[in-house]
């Protein structure tokens, strides 16, 4: 695909990037949200699930590429010195079999995993992959970040993002970064979990063909590999009759549409049964039972599948002939033979039979002394004795009871989860004679249960907390929201955040938990800002710019600072973690505890999420607050002068009316000679007052348009309009002027007086500069549900394009032959935006104007 060019902007250490005004930080940091927040639920969906898939993967990158622009990327999982490929997005189809599996030390990852830092660099600089693999020559140019994947101190895998832009996270690449490595991490344990039965030739091939199972490797229905035991099993002296041919070649042919199917079901990422059994053939033709267990692995540059196979004639056989012989022995052999679970046998009032060595294994209770032992068992639970009774109560009605999980303890006292399935067993007369219980140690299993859980509830509240966040412009509403989410998955006895003011090197505390008398009671934080006490956390994180962790002795002589409401108890586990913004160390969130030794590497983890979220609701909340209060000032300044135009074109009409007054007491004494000069003069004077006053009476409407403004009715538009013809009769009669008028009924709710002034300026403009011998003004309304819309159309004298802007500002006249002061247009675009609306012209020389007014509802 075709690269988009770009603009150069200034470079920052991750890319090229363009400078970012205080609306574009607003935006970024909204998108930043947003992808934390897609990021999120695409892990949060896929361990819902109950598992994460490769295509869980791909959709997790391509997320990532959608929030910073890129063309491609990938996941790779590294152990020791071995790279595997997790998953990808858009790479070319050419070469992608070459990311499946290589060595670290001859790969472009080890800058990243030997720095544990974010590094970028191209392709091409690199030698990635060798010319022959079909790289596409746009993707050698292309900038590579990889990102280092954390578990820890151990580098666990690397993100690899192609072609990316980071220009909307100027200042954030490292919450960036340190936000995808954290996502990533799951997606990681997933993957080695899933891979965790992989199968390498020919590196384990030695250990598979002296394995009792028969193996086969097969790709694309075709046999890539069979050990020595599944020759055997199958009848061939060698494995060439069976390389490359399709694995129709050892399905009785009953079964091979069946197993194929579930083959290509697989292949295509479904949900199949990895265990199943089907009837194999022999080279002779001879068909048999086989039990096949398969899994996905690598194989010799791609994937492939490994089934073992185990013959299960034997099996079969045994089963018919137990099915002849007394039920009881039957399914105790049935019971012995399921390998890894622990079998208590017991007679109908729970006397023990007999145990197996698994029991003795998983409880440390010998045989010996676990026979004869009766109801209570000393391996059971006191406080799940009521289940257990309950649960052998149900068995007599259904006669077998499947999945019952309850815990057991070993000599130890140590607690054992378990699932238990449980059988009566019948004699060769079908009457119950024992109980048979078998016993799953799944203890791991529900020790992964509660990880994933604690990974999804964390993962849910810091979802939950970035969209609550997203809303509130209130630094005092962030901090609680911070606080009520980090309670639900965070223990601490006391907790606060200080902002810090670098330019004044003070903090100011926001807020302030603690627990007294085993509550969490808010403690009201100090007022105005403090310095920094030297030696605090406060100051040692600020200074380092890195989370501090800090575990203290009960009994230590050490001085400590009790900062919240407890004075008599001080904290012994402390966790100290900056905020930054924009590269800048904005404040600390701190939570405490009174136990001693609590906190790990988990949590200093996860609070710092906290605090990278919290850091960027603050830093929109200060945007905010600045907006707002320099909103307020200009509203100040506005109406100062407003003021001040009104105070001074009022007290400037008293002297003038002085002037024109005596003035004319003067004309009057040389009225006898009317061509003398002094009454020239004179007369001169007069008309000059004259036209101050109207200029002075024109400041003052002006002044007086936001002072009114608030006292609005709902006003009949056509009765305003029918007030200012009235008032423009005489004009309209002497210049012969044909107005027409808008026809319908509209109303509005407005002030009736500006709405006047508004009209009256624009009809008598359409009069006045007109030179035609009948002058003509049309006055047209629409409205709907959102806007009324005005227009007054005139035949005029028109006006040139290049003056639109002009007409609009006070005491500007574009012609002088017509009697005016030029603040009419100013008036009324002034009570225009008054009430939020527009007002626009179209206009041509000799043709006439026409004004648009457009008043919201």
């Amino acid at each position: 695909m075709p690269l988009k060019r770009r603009p150069k902007h200034r470079a920052s250490k991750y890319g090229t990037n363009r400078p970012l005004g205080q609306r574009d930080s607003i935006v970024r940091t909204n998108k930043l949200f947003e992808l934390f927040v897609h990021l999120a639920e695409k892990i949060f969906d896929g361990q819902k699930a109950g598992r994460i898939s490769e295509g869980v993967i791909s959709s997790f990158l391509a997320q990532v590429l959608h929030g910073v622009d890129g063309v491609a990327a990938a996941l790779y999982s590294i152990d020791g010195d071995v790279i595997r490929l997790a998953g990808e997005y858009a790479y070319p189809k050419r070469f992608r079999h070459l990311l499946v599996q290589y060595r670290l030390r001859d790969s472009h990852l080890k800058k990243v995993v030997r720095r544990k830092k974010a590094v970028v660099t191209t392709f091409e600089n690199e030698k990635i992959f060798p010319p022959q693999s079909g790289l596409p020559a746009r993707f050698r140019s292309l900038p590579v970040v990889e990102i280092p994947v954390l578990d820890g101190r151990r580098v666990a895998g690397v993100v690899e993002l192609v072609g990316v832009s980071l220009a909307g996270l100027v200042g954030m690449e490292e919450l960036f970064f340190e936000k995808l490595s954290r996502f990533s991490l799951p997606l990681l344990h997933a993957f080695s979990e899933k891979k965790s039965r992989r199968i390498e030739s020919p590196q384990y091939e030695p250990i598979i063909e002296g394995m009792a199972d028969g193996v086969v490797i097969v790709r694309d229905l075709r046999i890539l590999y069979v050990n020595a035991a599944l020759r055997s099993m199958f009848g061939y002296d060698s494995a060439a009759p069976l390389l490359n041919k399709s694995i129709e070649t050892i399905i009785a042919p009953e079964d091979r549409e069946r197993v194929i199917e579930r083959s290509r079901s697989r292949s295509e990422g479904k949900n199949v049964p990895s265990r199943y059994e089907y009837k194999a053939m022999r080279k002779n033709g001879t068909l048999f039972d086989v039990e096949v267990v398969v899994s996905a692995v690598p194989y010799e540059g791609g994937q492939a599948v490994v089934a073992l196979h185990r013959d299960i004639t034997l099996k079969r056989a045994i089963e018919k002939e137990l099915q002849q012989s007394e039920q009881m022995f039957r399914n105790v052999i049935d019971g012995v033979l399921t390998v890894g679970d622990a079998l208590v046998l017991t007679n109908l009032e729970g006397k023990v039979l007999q145990v197996n060595n698994e029991f003795e294994r998983l409880t440390g209770i010998k045989k010996s002394d676990a026979i004869g032992k009766e109801f209570p068992y000393e391996w059971l639970l006191d406080e799940e004795m009521a289940r257990y009774v309950l649960w052998i109560k149900e068995l007599r009605e259904k006669k077998s009871l499947r999945d019952f999980d309850i815990h057991w303890k070993d000599t130890g006292g140590k607690m054992i989860s378990v699932s238990m399935n449980t059988t009566l067993l019948y004699n060769a007369l079908n009457r119950p004679v024992a109980m048979m219980n078998m016993a799953r140690d799944i203890s791991e299993r529900k020790n992964l249960e509660e990880i994933n859980r604690l990974q999804l509830e964390r993962l849910r509240v810091l979802y939950e907390l970035s969209r609550t966040l997203t809303s509130l412009l209130k630094i005092n509403e962030i901090a609680d929201a911070v606080y009520r989410h980090l309670v639900e998955v965070l223990p601490f006895d006391a907790f606060f955040i200080d902002l810090f003011e670098e330019t004044t090197g003070t903090v100011r505390n926001i807020i302030c938990y603690d627990t007294i008398n085993e509550k969490k009671v808010k403690v009201q934080p100090d007022k105005g800002e403090s310095a920094i006490r030297p030696g605090t956390g406060i100051a040692k994180v600020i200074e380092a710019r890195q989370s501090l962790l800090e575990n203290r002795e009960a009994d230590s002589p050490e001085p400590v600072r009790h900062p919240f409401g407890d004075k008599g108890r001080r904290s012994l586990s402390l966790l100290y973690i900056p905020m930054f913004s924009r590269e800048k160390t904005i404040g600390v969130l701190s939570i405490q505890s009174y136990t001693p030794n609590l906190y790990k590497e988990s949590h200093i983890r996860l609070l710092e999420s906290f605090a990278n979220l919290a850091a960027i609701a603050f830093e929109k909340a200060k945007l905010y607050e600045e907006t707002i209060s320099k909103s307020i000032q200009l509203q100040n300044r506005n109406k100062e002068l407003d003021d001040f135009t009104y105070v001074v074109s009022h007290d400037l009409k008293e002297p003038l009316i002085t002037v024109e007054g005596y003035s004319r007491i003067l004309l009057k004494d040389h009225v006898q000679d009317k061509n003398s000069a002094a009454s020239e003069y004179i007369q001169s004077i007069i008309q000059s007052c004259s036209r101050m006053k109207g200029l002075i009476d024109d400041l003052l409407v002006l002044s007086r348009v936001s002072r009114f403004s608030e006292l609005t009715e709902t006003v009949s538009l056509n009765d305003v309009i029918n007030e200012v013809l009235d008032d423009l009769k005489f004009s309209i009669q002497e210049k012969r002027a044909e107005i027409v008028a808008p026809r319908g009924e509209f109303s509005y709710q407005c002030n009736p007086t500006q709405i006047k002034l508004v009209l009256r300026n624009l009809i008598s403009n359409g009069i006045k500069f007109n030179s035609d011998e009948r002058p003509f003004v049309k006055i047209t309304i629409e409205e709907n549900e959102k806007r009324v819309l005005i227009s007054v159309q005139d035949n005029g004298i028109g006006i040139e394009k290049k003056f639109f802007d002009k007409i609009f500002v006070i005491f500007q006249r574009l012609n002088t032959d017509h009697e005016g002061s030029g603040a009419g247009l100013a008036i009324v675009k002034k009570i225009v935006e008054l009430y939020q609306g527009q007002i626009w012209l179209e206009s041509e020389i000799g043709k006439g104007t026409t004004f648009y007014v457009s008043l919201p509802k």
